[in-house]
């Protein structure tokens, strides 16, 4: 039986590289530290870190909501106990109603809002692999990959994973799979049947 010939996964990042991208012995301001801690142990797409308020956090219960490219509210997603430290860490220190606002108010022009902030979140992303030498291309959906193939490897559910995505079908979980079969070998192997 052949496999899916689904179009291959943008990128992803090796453990490897994904332990220097959170390790905390090198350096990294509060903002990129959570920003990390979302993508790399939550799996949050960008526009859903662009979009977090104070009130979509729920620190107690370790989730938050996740909102949409427009703002408005989407799914929940599960915090990781590192992003929760993170979380609690930026929210003492930056008081404002948008976990990520700065300059320009997100109501008045959402579109101008979101394009900057991406920017932004994308540049420290790019700082941050280049500071503990990993490649230079990474952006904040190869992270997202990165959590979701760690997710799948460590034998999460993968219906728990697309939920946790915040995807509606499984048609985008269909590729991460796919990916985790190239590799049959390692998983055989991994996993021999015990019986």
């Amino acid at each position: 039986m052949a496999l899916l010939r689904l179009r291959p996964l943008y990128g992803y990042l090796s453990e490897a590289e994904a332990r220097r991208m959170l390790d905390p012995r090198v350096p990294a301001d509060p903002e990129t530290r959570l920003i990390l801690n979302l993508t790399l142990r939550c799996g949050m797409a960008g526009h859903e870190i662009t979009w977090m308020r104070r009130g979509d956090v729920d620190l107690e219960r370790g989730v938050l909501l996740a909102r949409d490219a427009r703002g408005r509210p989407h799914h929940e997603v599960v915090l990781h106990p590192e992003a929760v430290k993170a979380l609690r860490a930026y929210l003492n220190r930056f008081p404002g109603d948008y976990l990520f606002e700065r300059r320009t108010d997100p109501r008045s022009r959402p579109a101008a809002f979101y394009t900057s902030r991406r920017k932004v979140l994308r540049k420290r992303v790019r700082r941050r692999a280049r500071q503990v030498g990993v490649r230079t291309n990474v952006c904040l959906m190869v992270l997202r990959h990165t959590y979701a193939l760690a997710a799948l490897r460590a034998g999460a559910n993968p219906l728990n994973v697309a939920r946790q995505l915040g995807y509606g079908s499984m048609r985008m979980m269909t590729i991460y799979l796919n990916e985790l079969a190239r590799d049959t070998t390692w998983d055989v192997r991994r996993h021999p049947v015990r019986y």
